[in-house]
């Protein structure tokens, strides 16, 4: 694979957070303040992960299953992989403001 590096940003739910899963619209903004940066780089080398940031040992405990849908979806095994992916968090886990679905969109 190819080195990559990208972004994503938290999110606001200024109305509907809980309409929507219902099926109902909701009103949200991109929290740019809250950023999701990941990066990876290419090597022969095992793969490893580096977290940082003010949230980044927080995912720890998703990234890993979060990896391991990816793969599957893509249809590849993850221990094919190999390479450092450096992932620095802003955004907290459990606070609503996107910090999972940031992760996923970033992998």
């Amino acid at each position: 694979m190819q080195n990559f590096s990208t972004e994503s940003t938290g999110k606001w739910i200024l109305a509907g957070e809980h309409s929507v899963l219902r099926g109902s619209p909701a009103l949200v903004f991109p929290f740019y303040s809250k950023k999701l940066k990941l990066e990876y780089l290419s090597s022969d080398h095992q793969l490893e992960l580096v977290l940082s940031g003010q949230h980044g040992e927080e995912l720890n405990l998703i990234f890993w299953g979060v990896l391991e849908k990816a793969c599957e979806v893509a249809g590849i095994s993850r221990s094919s992989i190999t390479g450092k992916i450096q992932v620095e968090n802003q955004i907290p886990i459990g606070a609503g403001l996107g910090a999972s679905a940031a992760l996923c969109v970033a992998i």
